[in-house]
């Protein structure tokens, strides 16, 4: 059974939380997908952190944490997946995972990816899920 968790600071006005749960619902049959929040004050990695660092580690090993938090794509904001204390997290390396883990993560993976474009347009659904 693959647990998959979202935090973002996207709000609940619009579509982006239903397409991102489209997306993974469409890709990993069975998911079950939980929502930590989404209600982070926009672009606030130090609430981030806290919010997931107090939260990630009650959900089973292997859980994925999707964080849509400043995920826009630039040289310095470059796209990440990781793996530390058997959880696996994706999201924008924007100093947020530093402030999330007290010890290296296991495992990192860069999520570069070919496109046809040079911009993604919303990379927590394109290219996190």
């Amino acid at each position: 059974m693959t647990f998959v968790t979202l935090t973002t600071d996207f709000g609940h006005k619009d579509y982006s939380i239903a397409v991102i749960k489209a997306a993974l619902l469409s890709q990993i049959p069975g998911v079950n997908i939980i929502d930590i929040s989404h209600q982070i004050s926009p672009y606030n990695h130090s609430e981030t952190a806290y919010i997931l660092k107090n939260s990630y580690a009650a959900f089973p090993k292997g859980s994925i944490h999707i964080i849509g938090v400043e995920s826009e794509f630039t040289q310095e904001n470059i796209h990440l997946a990781m793996e530390f204390d058997g959880h696996f997290f994706i999201g924008a390396d924007n100093g947020m995972f530093s402030l999330i883990f007290d010890a290296p993560p296991e495992k990192i993976v860069d999520l570069t990816l070919s496109q046809d474009t040079d911009r993604v347009t919303f990379p927590t659904k394109d290219v996190f899920v």
